[in-house]
């Protein structure tokens, strides 16, 4: 699977817009993940939701900083 992080889509398709602009530039780094393993890493503790929220958060602003 891919994890891809974007550098904001705001400019492309804002929420509220009836159709997305076309022709922008849009920015993005995609990290290609085993399932299983990322969440056997991040899945098993008391709230699962939040360690795998916690940790997607911290790759993008690893990789969009």
């Amino acid at each position: 699977a891919a994890i891809v992080y974007s550098h904001g889509l705001h400019h492309v398709f804002a929420p509220g817009d009836a159709f997305p602009k076309i022709f922008k530039k849009v920015e993005a780094h995609v990290e290609l993940v085993d399932v299983d393993s990322f969440l056997k890493q991040y899945g098993n503790t008391e709230t699962p939701a939040k360690s795998v929220a916690q940790e997607l958060q911290l790759r993008r602003d690893k990789y969009l900083s």
